[in-house]
């Protein structure tokens, strides 16, 4: 009933929201490039604070924004935007995939992630007549995408235990002047990366929401915290071994439906030419991380990674490519992964070897403590 009742909320907002120039890329190529196949990673779009303190000066707007760490008014309209844009960029591919049945959608098992696929997908879905109503979330034992992976994942769970924790409380500690100044403020007592990171999302929701700093609310206080935030990420995978446990799941998926066109003579498997995945931010930076890309800054809420693969002919044979964009609100930026040469479009078969290195494909076998 949540899911319909914002469908609605979605369906109502649609007609407000401009066009956006996509830069289409079918008309960006100058080598006849065919899209077919897209792959999307989303990050869920603004949601309400999950932690309320007592001297928040906007603590009684959180309270109508709905309940805690769920999708709010502004969320379902970036949302919407953002799937505006994907209408814009690649044309019918979209709705044709989700009415042909060519499409998988993936969300992960939190209301806030789920709204935002319904959200973005709202026009496809009333174009296609056919619906999303089987929305799978990602199964916890099987990916990253669900934060309970760490706990399911008994070698991630270790190294996190052994390696992650002492460095977070580390961290914590040489910055507790900070975050001490930060209770007294919101009247909290905070004794943890995770409680400071709550803090800083509903600082980030403040500004979103007033469009101005206030007394508790200053430019400094936020931008101290986001370099925290940051670090925190870099905390979270200090190793190879342990960014490749937490996005292989999710790289293994991808490479899954785009083998295909790497190597033609595998057996088909269901594989889809639309697979579009909603998590979070843990999902965003994992994969980041593994493919080698520094962002300058934390995925924005709503932020998405697009994978396109193209069929294109050479010498009279056909080949495939695939290029990788980051989309955040307004901007759209190329990102180039190490090992693809000075190619614009990689070769597929260089884009799939880079993707493989990182790829998970026996979750549980990989997980367990030997």
């Amino acid at each position: 009933m949540g899911n319909f009742v914002r469908l609605v909320a979605v369906l109502t907002l649609l007609p407000l929201f401009p066009k956006i120039d996509a830069n289409l890329p079918h008309k960006s190529s100058s080598r006849n490039l065919e899209l077919v196949q897209l792959i999307t990673l989303t990050r869920h779009g603004t949601t309400s604070p999950g932690l309320l303190f007592p001297n928040d000066p906007f603590a009684n707007e959180w309270a109508t924004m709905g309940p805690p760490e769920t999708l709010t008014k502004a969320g379902i309209e970036g949302h919407c935007i953002l799937g505006q844009f994907l209408r814009d960029r690649y044309g019918v591919f979209i709705a044709e995939k989700i009415r042909e049945k060519a499409s998988k959608i993936w969300s992960t098992d939190k209301e806030r992630s789920i709204a935002a696929a319904y959200s973005t997908l709202a026009d496809d879905i009333i174009n296609s007549n056919s619906g999303i109503a089987k929305l799978a979330p990602i199964d916890p034992q099987a990916s990253f995408m669900h934060r309970t992976a760490w706990a399911t994942c008994e070698k991630l769970s270790q190294l996190k235990e052994t390696k992650v924790e002492p460095r977070r409380k580390s961290e914590f500690e040489k910055n507790r002047g900070f975050y001490q100044h930060i209770s007294n403020l919101a009247a909290y007592n905070f004794t943890s990366f995770d409680q400071a990171k709550s803090v800083y999302e509903s600082y980030l929701l403040a500004v979103q929401v007033k469009g101005h700093f206030s007394n508790w609310v200053t430019r400094e206080s936020i931008e101290f915290l986001r370099k925290l935030y940051l670090k925190d990420y870099d905390l979270f995978f200090p190793s190879k071994q342990h960014t490749k446990l937490a996005a292989g799941p999710t790289l293994a998926l991808i490479v899954r439906h785009v083998q295909k066109y790497s190597n033609p003579k595998l057996p088909t498997l269901g594989e889809k030419d639309l697979l579009m995945l909603f998590g979070h931010t843990t999902t965003m930076m994992a994969v980041t991380k593994a493919l080698g890309i520094q962002l300058d800054d934390l995925p924005d809420f709503g932020a998405s990674l697009l994978f396109e693969i193209f069929r294109g002919q050479s010498n009279k044979q056909t080949e495939f490519c695939a290029k990788l964009w980051y989309k955040t609100r307004p901007e759209l930026e190329q990102l180039y992964l190490s090992g693809c040469g000075s190619f614009s479009c990689c070769p597929i078969t260089k884009f799939v070897g880079i993707l493989q290195k990182m790829s998970t494909h026996n979750y549980q076998r990989e997980c367990q403590l030997h």
